[in-house]
């Protein structure tokens, strides 16, 4: 017969009759079927089959079971075979996380170092671009650890599914221990768990650096919008300051507006007083003149004044 190479899990189930005389569990005679010096196994299904397996894979890549038959119906025969099949081939199936399990921990133990770096040069980086280049090489960081995490998420959800059925059915063969003898269910159990917490380390390990991540970029984001409110506050208390300025500028600005058109209106007034100077007899053009500067100066002050304020009722409602 000839068999795959591929195989993925390969068991081997051999019901026989219990043997009689001084074997009474059948180890002798399950240890030269298997070839093996040392057997795992127990009593199972009440009392009415006696299973044994060296767990070791054969010439064609099949893990042999023997099962001795002390009074099974075809029923339970049937169900108790298949509950060592399900032992295995769900074992198995949780094992094939375990490759992504050292890949994990694998690429933890190069983040890991890469986060730290990233934190110890923010200590030293005291400008808002050194701490944006900060927060993009973590979000980078954050990106790989979260494509991690999601890669390999199913893989270990799925190992712990099938450890809880193997679990179940190790429960279900209701195995009694053979004296002298290491039980069938707790080799089985015992060569799944390290594979189990491993798989459990590595998602444990995946799952605080992604929060440590989380952290390090929250504490980031809080320190760029702090330092880029701070510059924001700069640039407004210098447009407020610059604003004053103009404002004191322009104030000056009318000022002197003020006292120039007042000089020309006065100096009309002047040139006007003075034509009149000889009509009637006592008028004195330097006097009317004196006398209107400080007339001249208030009115072109209360016109400016008046001006200005319609200015800005005009800007205030176009706004």
């Amino acid at each position: 017969m000839e068999i795959m190479s591929d195989i993925f899990v390969g068991v081997h189930v051999e019901v026989l009759s219990a043997p009689g005389g001084e074997d009474v569990n059948g180890y002798s005679m399950a240890r030269s079927l298997l070839g093996a010096e040392s057997l795992y196994g127990g009593d199972m299904s009440g009392g009415d089959a006696t299973v044994w397996s060296s767990f070791k894979s054969d010439a064609n890549g099949f893990i042999r079971i023997i099962v001795f038959d002390r009074g099974m119906t075809a029923r339970q025969a049937g169900r108790l075979v298949q509950r060592l099949l399900d032992m295995e081939g769900y074992r198995m199936l949780a094992i094939r996380a375990l490759p992504a399990a050292r890949q994990v921990m694998s690429a933890a133990l190069t983040l890991e170092p890469q986060l730290s770096a990233v934190m110890r040069r923010l200590k030293t980086a005291g400008t808002l671009t050194a701490r944006e280049q900060a927060l993009d090489r973590i979000t980078e960081l954050s990106t790989r650890v979260e494509e991690l995490s999601a890669e390999h998420a199913s893989a270990f959800s799925g190992a712990r599914a099938y450890a809880r059925v193997v679990e179940r059915r190790t429960e279900e063969v209701r195995e009694e221990i053979v004296a002298g003898h290491q039980r069938y269910t707790n080799f089985l159990m015992r060569a799944l768990a390290p594979a189990m917490a491993t798989c459990d380390a590595a998602e444990r390990r995946v799952n605080e650096l992604s929060e440590r991540v989380a952290r390090s970029a929250s504490l980031l984001n809080a320190m760029v919008d702090f330092e880029q409110s701070r510059q924001n506050q700069a640039v407004l208390a210098s447009l407020a300051n610059s604003a004053q300025r103009q404002l004191r500028l322009q104030q000056a600005v009318e000022g002197f507006s003020i006292f120039a058109i007042s000089y020309y209106a006065v100096g009309v007034l002047k040139y006007i007083f003075d034509a009149l100077d000889h009509l009637p007899p006592g008028f004195d053009s330097n006097f009317l003149t004196g006398v209107s500067a400080p007339v001249v100066f208030g009115l072109v002050y209360l016109s400016v004044r008046i001006m200005r304020r319609r200015i800005h009722r005009l800007t205030s409602g176009s706004d």
